[in-house]
């Protein structure tokens, strides 16, 4: 008897210990499977593009298996963009341009990430911008792009796709024989030169767009109130607004950089918060200045993370909620680490004394739990 029941001890174990090991492979596999899932090319999301990307080429061979599968379905609507897909998907030129813009957008993105962060000054985010156009700009070589050139044309390989070739360019009329041809000729038997001009182009369109839009004259009037305010350092913009004293703000700032330890104008707006009025009137000047900063923040992150918040709350499904119910739950939800600090004792308390009808229906509840504490 006791072997029979130490052999059956020993089976349980057995099972168990496979169970487990069964369950770990399970949460191994899921893990996994979270890191290459695909995802969507959001178009209002840009800190999602450079892991689409990455999950693409990572899959690329099932991505191509699910397309023959959906084509192969029937006729209708989907199956003919799962075949048109297929074909893209097929070629060689496909697996480059995916490569080269994983390339680009991988910069971009860490740049777009830095500037959502809600301690972001006006000052970091032109430094910033300056070192991903230096990096655009020293991407912009011969060897980086052989380099790109290689990566793709190993992964054609590897998953037998067609070869990377320049694109069927129409022939010219015999009129127009005597003319230089364009670029991309296809008798050209060189194809990184179809293609070098065409990553460099990226490369330059980028820059361009960056000069554009932090190369300009509100943006640098921005950081040099912003340097007034961070480095006590007077500029001739304070003349432009009629509300700054200079002679008290010198005074002000100097007092205010003794006292109070500060990085941002985020910093110094929740230290003016946390004075009292009395404290609060010696530095007048200073809270001028920082109104007229928050006015245009450095980051519109907290203004993107409301509207998503926002769509996250009121669905279809609490289409009928009002408005001062949606303005409550969206102040919860916003501001989380405040709202678990809340001591729910309290909150159920002044929520059962409101009326006599609370009481008798909850007072009972707020005594067992007040001795159970």
């Amino acid at each position: 008897m006791r072997k029979k029941r130490v052999r059956k001890r020993e089976g349980k174990t057995t099972l168990t210990r496979q169970k487990e090991v069964t369950f770990r492979d399970k949460k191994e596999r899921k893990r996994e499977y979270r890191k290459i899932t695909l995802q969507g090319m959001a178009t209002i999301r840009w800190t999602v593009r450079t892991s689409a990307l990455h999950a693409i080429l990572k899959q690329y061979e099932s991505v191509l298996t699910a397309l023959e599968e959906m084509a192969s379905c029937g006729t209708n609507d989907t199956s003919i963009k799962a075949n048109g897909f297929h074909e893209k998907f097929l070629k060689g030129n496909t697996m480059l341009g995916l490569v080269m813009a994983e390339d680009i957008i991988g910069d971009l993105e860490c740049l777009n990430t830095s500037l959502q962060l809600k301690q972001q000054t006006v000052s970091g985010t032109l430094e910033a911008v300056k070192h991903v156009k230096k990096s655009m700009q020293e991407k912009r070589t011969d060897e980086h792009f052989q380099q790109l050139f290689t990566k793709a044309s190993d992964l054609v390989t590897k998953l037998d796709l067609q070869l990377i070739q320049m694109p069927h360019i129409r022939e010219q009329a015999k009129r127009y024989s005597s003319q230089t041809a364009p670029d991309g000729n296809p008798n050209d038997p060189n194809v990184q030169s179809y293609f070098r001009p065409q990553y460099y182009s990226c490369l330059d369109m980028v820059n361009t767009q960056m000069t554009q839009r932090f190369d300009q004259d509100g943006i640098q009037k921005l950081q040099k109130l912003e340097n007034v305010l961070l480095k006590a350092a007077l500029d001739k913009v304070l003349d432009e607004y009629p509300e700054l004293n200079s002679r008290q703000l010198q005074v002000q700032l100097n007092m205010f950089e003794a006292m109070y330890t500060f990085q941002t104008t985020a910093d110094v707006a929740e230290n003016i918060q946390n004075m009292v009025p009395e404290v609060r009137g010696p530095f007048s000047q200073v809270e001028t200045l920082v109104r007229l900063l928050l006015v245009v923040p450095a980051s519109s992150s907290e203004a993107e993370s409301s509207f998503s918040a926002l769509r996250r709350l009121k669905t279809w499904l609490r289409s009928s909620m009002s408005q001062t119910r949606l303005n409550n739950v969206a102040i919860c939800h916003v501001h989380q680490q405040r709202l678990d600090k809340l001591e729910l004792l309290k909150v159920c308390q002044s929520f059962i004394q409101v009326n006599e009808k609370h009481k008798k229906i909850f007072g009972s509840f707020i005594e067992n739990l007040v001795k159970t504490t």
